[in-house]
Protein backbone atom coordinates (compact mmCIF):
# COMPACT_ATOMS: atom_id res chain seq x y z
CA UNK A 1 0.00 0.00 0.00
CA UNK A 2 0.96 3.35 -0.53
CA UNK A 3 0.75 6.50 1.44
CA UNK A 4 1.31 10.48 1.24
CA UNK A 5 5.27 11.05 1.57
CA UNK A 6 5.92 7.98 -0.29
CA UNK A 7 8.35 7.86 -3.44
CA UNK A 8 7.94 5.44 -6.47
CA UNK A 9 11.19 4.56 -8.77
CA UNK A 10 10.86 2.88 -12.01
CA UNK A 11 12.86 -0.63 -11.59
CA UNK A 12 13.35 -1.60 -15.78
CA UNK A 13 13.06 -0.25 -19.21
CA UNK A 14 13.88 3.12 -20.70
CA UNK A 15 13.10 5.06 -17.49
CA UNK A 16 14.59 3.65 -14.87
CA UNK A 17 15.42 6.02 -12.07
CA UNK A 18 12.73 7.95 -12.65
CA UNK A 19 10.96 9.00 -9.66
CA UNK A 20 7.86 10.35 -8.31
CA UNK A 21 6.65 11.65 -4.65
CA UNK A 22 3.33 10.88 -3.49
CA UNK A 23 1.23 13.78 -2.50
CA UNK A 24 -1.97 12.55 -2.17
CA UNK A 25 -4.37 9.58 -2.05
CA UNK A 26 -7.53 9.94 -2.31
CA UNK A 27 -8.30 6.42 -2.52
CA UNK A 28 -6.49 2.80 -0.93
CA UNK A 29 -3.76 2.92 -3.59
CA UNK A 30 -0.91 0.10 -4.33
CA UNK A 31 1.93 0.30 -6.48
CA UNK A 32 2.54 -1.98 -9.66
CA UNK A 33 5.47 -4.48 -9.87
CA UNK A 34 7.80 -2.65 -11.95
CA UNK A 35 8.00 -0.19 -9.50
CA UNK A 36 10.13 0.61 -6.30
CA UNK A 37 8.61 2.08 -2.81
CA UNK A 38 10.39 4.27 -0.76
CA UNK A 39 9.68 5.32 2.42
CA UNK A 40 11.34 7.69 4.48
CA UNK A 41 12.81 7.51 7.84
CA UNK A 42 11.35 10.20 11.09
CA UNK A 43 14.32 12.10 10.24
CA UNK A 44 14.39 12.46 6.73
CA UNK A 45 11.79 15.13 4.60
CA UNK A 46 10.18 13.53 1.82
CA UNK A 47 10.27 16.98 -0.03
CA UNK A 48 13.93 16.70 0.40
CA UNK A 49 14.47 13.56 -0.69
CA UNK A 50 12.44 14.02 -3.84
CA UNK A 51 14.66 16.83 -4.89
CA UNK A 52 17.86 14.96 -4.25
CA UNK A 53 16.37 12.60 -6.83
CA UNK A 54 16.50 14.93 -9.48
CA UNK A 55 20.00 16.26 -8.87
CA UNK A 56 22.81 15.18 -11.66
CA UNK A 57 24.42 13.41 -8.76
CA UNK A 58 21.95 11.03 -8.05
CA UNK A 59 21.44 10.03 -11.97
CA UNK A 60 24.94 9.83 -11.85
CA UNK A 61 24.68 6.98 -9.52
CA UNK A 62 21.49 5.36 -11.04
CA UNK A 63 23.19 5.57 -14.38
CA UNK A 64 26.66 3.62 -12.73
CA UNK A 65 24.37 1.20 -10.86
CA UNK A 66 21.55 0.13 -13.23
CA UNK A 67 22.56 -3.47 -14.79
CA UNK A 68 22.11 -4.55 -18.30
CA UNK A 69 23.03 -2.45 -21.32
CA UNK A 70 19.53 -3.85 -23.33
CA UNK A 71 17.17 -3.56 -20.52
CA UNK A 72 19.09 -1.85 -17.91
CA UNK A 73 17.22 -1.66 -14.32
CA UNK A 74 17.83 -0.75 -10.69
CA UNK A 75 16.87 -2.98 -7.43
CA UNK A 76 16.14 -1.88 -4.05
CA UNK A 77 19.58 -2.77 -3.00
CA UNK A 78 20.82 -0.68 -4.93
CA UNK A 79 18.85 2.25 -4.29
CA UNK A 80 19.52 1.62 -0.24
CA UNK A 81 23.31 2.17 -1.52
CA UNK A 82 23.02 5.65 -2.79
CA UNK A 83 25.28 8.27 -1.23
CA UNK A 84 22.65 11.37 -0.36
CA UNK A 85 23.80 14.49 1.47
CA UNK A 86 21.58 14.44 5.02
CA UNK A 87 22.07 17.50 6.72
CA UNK A 88 19.59 17.93 10.27
CA UNK A 89 15.56 17.56 9.33
CA UNK A 90 14.76 21.32 9.85
CA UNK A 91 17.78 22.39 7.27
CA UNK A 92 16.65 19.60 4.78
CA UNK A 93 12.79 21.14 5.17
CA UNK A 94 13.80 24.92 4.51
CA UNK A 95 15.79 23.44 1.50
CA UNK A 96 12.86 21.80 0.44
CA UNK A 97 10.63 24.60 0.76
CA UNK A 98 12.96 26.83 -1.42
CA UNK A 99 13.27 24.27 -3.95
CA UNK A 100 9.47 23.89 -4.07
CA UNK A 101 8.86 27.40 -4.51
CA UNK A 102 11.45 27.71 -7.33
CA UNK A 103 9.68 24.16 -9.10
CA UNK A 104 6.44 25.93 -8.67
CA UNK A 105 7.66 29.13 -10.54
CA UNK A 106 9.00 26.91 -13.06
CA UNK A 107 6.08 24.70 -13.58
CA UNK A 108 4.09 28.11 -14.45
CA UNK A 109 6.61 28.64 -16.80
CA UNK A 110 6.33 25.48 -18.62
CA UNK A 111 2.52 25.67 -19.11
CA UNK A 112 3.20 28.46 -21.31
CA UNK A 113 4.61 25.92 -23.75
CA UNK A 114 1.17 23.47 -23.09
CA UNK A 115 -0.51 26.35 -24.09
CA UNK A 116 1.55 27.05 -27.17
CA UNK A 117 1.44 23.13 -27.85
CA UNK A 118 -2.37 22.72 -27.17
CA UNK A 119 -3.37 25.87 -29.73
CA UNK A 120 -0.89 24.05 -32.78
CA UNK A 121 -3.13 21.18 -32.37
CA UNK A 122 -6.13 22.88 -32.42
CA UNK A 123 -5.31 24.77 -35.62
CA UNK A 124 -3.90 21.37 -37.06
CA UNK A 125 -7.58 20.06 -35.93
CA UNK A 126 -9.73 22.89 -37.55
CA UNK A 127 -7.23 22.95 -41.18
CA UNK A 128 -6.12 19.60 -41.59
CA UNK A 129 -8.18 16.88 -39.19
CA UNK A 130 -9.37 13.72 -40.42
CA UNK A 131 -12.56 15.29 -41.38
CA UNK A 132 -11.82 18.06 -43.97
CA UNK A 133 -12.84 17.93 -47.03
CA UNK A 134 -9.87 18.65 -48.94
CA UNK A 135 -8.28 15.37 -47.66
CA UNK A 136 -6.88 13.28 -50.98
CA UNK A 137 -6.87 10.16 -49.32
CA UNK A 138 -4.23 8.47 -46.95
CA UNK A 139 -0.83 6.94 -47.15
CA UNK A 140 1.44 4.49 -44.39
CA UNK A 141 3.78 6.77 -42.78
CA UNK A 142 6.71 4.88 -44.11
CA UNK A 143 5.50 5.66 -47.66
CA UNK A 144 6.51 9.41 -47.04
CA UNK A 145 9.09 9.10 -44.19
CA UNK A 146 12.27 7.42 -43.04
CA UNK A 147 11.49 5.54 -39.61
CA UNK A 148 15.07 5.00 -37.73
CA UNK A 149 14.85 2.60 -35.16
CA UNK A 150 17.92 3.75 -32.46
CA UNK A 151 20.73 1.48 -31.62
CA UNK A 152 21.45 -0.04 -28.38
CA UNK A 153 24.28 1.59 -27.10
CA UNK A 154 25.98 0.37 -24.25
CA UNK A 155 25.06 1.91 -20.84
CA UNK A 156 28.57 0.98 -19.30
CA UNK A 157 29.54 3.70 -21.78
CA UNK A 158 26.94 6.32 -20.51
CA UNK A 159 29.01 9.24 -18.65
CA UNK A 160 28.48 12.83 -17.67
CA UNK A 161 30.87 13.89 -20.16
CA UNK A 162 31.96 12.52 -23.65
CA UNK A 163 31.77 12.41 -27.58
CA UNK A 164 28.05 13.06 -28.37
CA UNK A 165 24.81 13.21 -25.85
CA UNK A 166 22.72 10.10 -25.79
CA UNK A 167 19.27 10.33 -27.22
CA UNK A 168 16.57 8.54 -24.79
CA UNK A 169 13.00 8.31 -24.03
CA UNK A 170 12.76 11.09 -21.20
CA UNK A 171 14.84 12.88 -23.36
CA UNK A 172 12.50 13.04 -26.55
CA UNK A 173 10.22 15.96 -25.02
CA UNK A 174 12.36 18.20 -23.72
CA UNK A 175 14.89 17.93 -26.54
CA UNK A 176 18.20 17.69 -24.68
CA UNK A 177 20.04 15.22 -22.67
CA UNK A 178 22.85 15.33 -20.24
CA UNK A 179 23.79 11.60 -20.94
CA UNK A 180 27.04 11.03 -23.33
CA UNK A 181 28.41 8.67 -24.33
CA UNK A 182 31.93 7.52 -24.76
CA UNK A 183 32.96 5.23 -27.86
CA UNK A 184 32.22 4.34 -31.55
CA UNK A 185 29.02 5.04 -33.22
CA UNK A 186 27.77 4.46 -36.45
CA UNK A 187 27.34 7.46 -38.02
CA UNK A 188 24.11 6.77 -39.05
CA UNK A 189 22.59 7.01 -35.02
CA UNK A 190 23.86 10.72 -35.31
CA UNK A 191 20.96 13.32 -34.95
CA UNK A 192 20.42 16.74 -35.54
CA UNK A 193 18.89 19.98 -34.48
CA UNK A 194 15.02 19.66 -35.66
CA UNK A 195 15.17 16.41 -36.04
CA UNK A 196 11.59 14.39 -35.55
CA UNK A 197 11.75 11.89 -32.58
CA UNK A 198 9.44 9.33 -30.87
CA UNK A 199 9.65 7.79 -28.16
CA UNK A 200 8.42 3.86 -28.58
CA UNK A 201 7.79 2.82 -24.21
CA UNK A 202 5.72 4.02 -21.75
CA UNK A 203 3.76 7.27 -23.18
CA UNK A 204 4.33 7.68 -26.84
CA UNK A 205 5.72 10.76 -27.17
CA UNK A 206 7.16 12.89 -30.40
CA UNK A 207 9.49 15.95 -29.87
CA UNK A 208 11.77 17.74 -32.21
CA UNK A 209 15.25 17.55 -31.11
CA UNK A 210 17.35 20.67 -30.29
CA UNK A 211 20.55 19.41 -28.11
CA UNK A 212 22.68 19.56 -31.47
CA UNK A 213 24.25 16.32 -32.55
CA UNK A 214 23.32 13.48 -30.85
CA UNK A 215 23.42 9.47 -31.18
CA UNK A 216 19.70 7.71 -31.56
CA UNK A 217 19.22 5.11 -28.92
CA UNK A 218 17.62 2.46 -28.75
CA UNK A 219 13.26 2.58 -28.47
CA UNK A 220 13.72 6.41 -29.79
CA UNK A 221 12.69 6.89 -33.43
CA UNK A 222 13.70 9.08 -35.87
CA UNK A 223 11.13 10.53 -38.59
CA UNK A 224 12.61 11.87 -41.39
CA UNK A 225 9.83 13.22 -44.29
CA UNK A 226 11.22 12.19 -48.20
CA UNK A 227 8.24 13.07 -49.98
CA UNK A 228 6.99 16.50 -51.29
CA UNK A 229 3.07 15.64 -50.94
CA UNK A 230 3.28 16.00 -47.18
CA UNK A 231 5.74 18.68 -45.03
CA UNK A 232 7.32 18.20 -41.71
CA UNK A 233 4.61 20.47 -39.99
CA UNK A 234 2.38 18.51 -40.98
CA UNK A 235 3.47 15.34 -40.03
CA UNK A 236 4.50 16.59 -36.62
CA UNK A 237 0.78 17.71 -35.59
CA UNK A 238 -0.61 14.81 -36.84
CA UNK A 239 1.41 12.21 -35.07
CA UNK A 240 0.33 12.75 -31.24
CA UNK A 241 -3.05 11.75 -31.95
CA UNK A 242 -2.42 9.00 -33.76
CA UNK A 243 0.22 7.99 -31.61
CA UNK A 244 -2.33 8.18 -28.14
CA UNK A 245 -4.87 5.90 -30.29
CA UNK A 246 -2.05 3.79 -30.10
CA UNK A 247 -1.19 3.66 -26.85
CA UNK A 248 -4.69 3.39 -25.98
CA UNK A 249 -5.38 -0.09 -27.41
CA UNK A 250 -1.76 -1.44 -26.67
CA UNK A 251 -1.90 -3.92 -24.35
CA UNK A 252 0.74 -3.98 -21.45
CA UNK A 253 1.77 -6.30 -18.37
CA UNK A 254 4.37 -3.63 -17.46
CA UNK A 255 5.60 -1.05 -19.62
CA UNK A 256 3.47 -0.40 -23.09
CA UNK A 257 5.34 -0.79 -26.22
CA UNK A 258 5.14 0.77 -29.75
CA UNK A 259 5.90 -2.14 -32.33
CA UNK A 260 7.91 -0.47 -35.37
CA UNK A 261 4.66 -2.06 -37.77
CA UNK A 262 2.05 0.21 -35.73
CA UNK A 263 5.00 3.35 -35.72
CA UNK A 264 5.34 2.63 -40.26
CA UNK A 265 1.70 2.01 -40.69
CA UNK A 266 -0.17 5.01 -39.02
CA UNK A 267 -2.00 7.06 -42.17
CA UNK A 268 -0.72 10.20 -42.76
CA UNK A 269 -3.66 12.36 -44.95
CA UNK A 270 -2.84 13.78 -48.52
CA UNK A 271 -3.83 17.27 -47.85
CA UNK A 272 -3.59 20.29 -51.05
CA UNK A 273 -0.35 22.11 -50.69
CA UNK A 274 -1.85 25.23 -50.52
CA UNK A 275 -3.52 23.94 -47.20
CA UNK A 276 -0.55 22.27 -45.94
CA UNK A 277 1.24 26.05 -46.51
CA UNK A 278 -1.17 28.05 -44.86
CA UNK A 279 -1.03 25.64 -41.77
CA UNK A 280 2.76 26.39 -41.76
CA UNK A 281 2.32 30.23 -41.82
CA UNK A 282 0.33 29.78 -38.87
CA UNK A 283 2.39 27.38 -36.75
CA UNK A 284 5.43 29.35 -37.68
CA UNK A 285 3.85 32.34 -35.99
CA UNK A 286 2.71 30.35 -32.55
CA UNK A 287 6.32 28.49 -33.69
CA UNK A 288 8.15 32.05 -32.72
CA UNK A 289 6.25 32.46 -29.58
CA UNK A 290 7.72 29.23 -28.54
CA UNK A 291 10.58 29.64 -28.68
CA UNK A 292 11.04 32.97 -26.75
CA UNK A 293 9.47 30.72 -24.13
CA UNK A 294 11.91 28.15 -24.57
CA UNK A 295 14.48 30.19 -24.15
CA UNK A 296 12.90 32.03 -21.05
CA UNK A 297 12.18 28.33 -19.76
CA UNK A 298 16.24 27.38 -20.12
CA UNK A 299 17.21 30.73 -18.24
CA UNK A 300 15.01 29.54 -15.51
CA UNK A 301 16.48 25.56 -15.47
CA UNK A 302 19.48 27.04 -15.43
CA UNK A 303 19.05 29.43 -12.76
CA UNK A 304 17.00 26.67 -10.84
CA UNK A 305 19.55 23.94 -11.90
CA UNK A 306 22.19 26.30 -10.07
CA UNK A 307 20.36 26.64 -6.66
CA UNK A 308 19.79 22.95 -6.91
CA UNK A 309 23.78 22.68 -6.80
CA UNK A 310 24.00 24.85 -4.11
CA UNK A 311 21.35 22.86 -1.70
CA UNK A 312 22.70 19.71 -2.41
CA UNK A 313 26.26 21.41 -1.76
CA UNK A 314 25.27 23.12 1.81
CA UNK A 315 25.70 26.09 0.17
CA UNK A 316 21.82 27.36 0.09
Amino acid sequence: MLRPGDIVFARTGATTGKSYMIRELPEPTVFASYLIRVRVASSVDSSYLAHFFETPAYWRQITTSANGAAQPGVNATKLGQLRIPLPPLEEQRRIAAVLDNAGDLRKKRETTLDLLDALVGSIFRQMLGRNTPDAQGTVDLAEVCDVLAGFAFDSGRFSDHGDLPVVRIRDVVRGVSNTYYVGPFDKRYVVSDGDILVGMDGEFNRGRWRGGPALLNQRVCRIAVRDPRVSEALIFAFLPSQLKAIEDRTPFATVKHLSMKDLRGIQIPLVPESVQRRFEQQVHAVGDLRSAAVAANEHSAGLFASLQHRAFAGQL
